[in-house]
């Protein structure tokens, strides 16, 4: 998914009108997508380490995703689904938007820094 998402943002034609604030936007959004693989891929970790659903359910903090922490399925489909609804706007929108996609992405990349961070504190194996 990651990577068609990027073949998306930089496969449109360089033109004369391509600034340097659209070509970071675009940047900013696949770093966006890169934290968002990243959040998934350890929440699946944390769901498969974490032994009770209680266990998961106290750990994800989203209340989108929470009530699906006991389903793996579910659980990577809405949270890709997701990344890939946010990457498709920001993407859509960067042509005639990009400071706004460009503070929505740098936002986004600001939260999932954090929740990168939260997941690897969580999943941490304790001796």
């Amino acid at each position: 998914m990651r990577a068609a998402l990027l073949v998306l943002l930089f496969a449109t034609p360089a033109t004369a009108q391509d600034s340097k604030l659209l070509k970071v936007t675009r940047v900013s959004i696949g770093v966006t997508a890169a934290l968002e693989g990243g959040d998934l891929a350890q929440s699946m970790y944390a769901l498969g380490k974490l032994q009770t659903a209680d266990e998961r359910r106290r750990k994800e903090l989203n209340l989108l995703y929470a009530p699906f922490d006991d389903r793996p399925l579910l659980t990577g489909v809405v949270k890709a689904g997701g990344g890939a609804v946010s990457g498709y706007l920001l993407a859509r929108y960067s042509d005639e938007h990009p400071v706004w996609c460009l503070v929505a992405s740098v936002g986004l990349n600001g939260l999932y820094v954090w929740v990168v961070d939260h997941n690897r504190r969580v999943t941490r194996l304790r001796p």
